[in-house]
């Protein structure tokens, strides 16, 4: 999934890869890193939505400053899936793909205020990026459909530091099924931070 850090000015040793941890217990036969060699596959299993997606994979983010971007291939969607990048924090905030039919939604949803902003997608791959300043607990979303310009999608997210997640703020990877049947799926490559 690419390299986990980028070295900076600031620190020009090597910084030590980051710990991923699972929100939930792991469902084993809902995430891969074999189905798509070099991918992390994530099955959508059902879930309410982003708080409560199973195999969302997590890690704290990097303070004072930083961006994390990734890619996602969102072929693999059905009918009710949502996949993408999110900070999981109360409240939460992510941006993802959301297969609607035989169709593809980007949107933005910001747990306060319940606000989304949607944006037809014509293709299954996009870049999604979040760049925060965690002193400030300000977090703003962008996207790409060709990885190299990239255009801020919703309002900047407030993102305070709070007990109810136990964590703070942390990156995360998700994808999940929309009622009762399981999903397709979401395949995430190059996660990459830059501080």
């Amino acid at each position: 999934m690419g390299a986990p850090y980028r070295r900076s000015d600031d620190f020009p040793e090597a910084v030590p890869a980051p710990v991923w941890q699972w929100n939930h217990e792991p469902v084993p036969a809902g995430w891969s890193l074999v189905e798509k060699p070099g991918t992390l596959r994530l099955h959508a299993l059902p879930a309410e939505g982003f708080l409560w997606a199973r195999n969302t994979l997590t890690q704290r983010v990097v303070g004072p400053v930083s961006t994390a971007t990734v890619t996602l291939d969102a072929s693999g969607l059905r009918s009710g899936d949502i996949a993408g990048l999110g900070l999981l924090n109360m409240p939460a905030a992510w941006l993802g793909v959301v297969r609607e039919g035989s169709g593809r939604v980007l949107r933005w949803h910001a747990q306060h205020g319940d606000r989304h902003v949607d944006v037809p997608l014509r293709g299954p791959v996009v870049h999604l990026r979040v760049s925060g300043d965690y002193d400030d607990d300000l977090a703003r979303f962008s996207f790409s459909v060709d990885g190299r310009r990239f255009d801020a999608i919703g309002e900047p997210v407030r993102l305070p530091y709070q007990l109810k997640t136990f964590q703070g703020t942390r990156y995360a990877l998700f994808a999940c099924a929309r009622g009762d049947g399981g999903g397709g799926h979401a395949d995430f490559d190059d996660f990459h931070v830059d501080e």
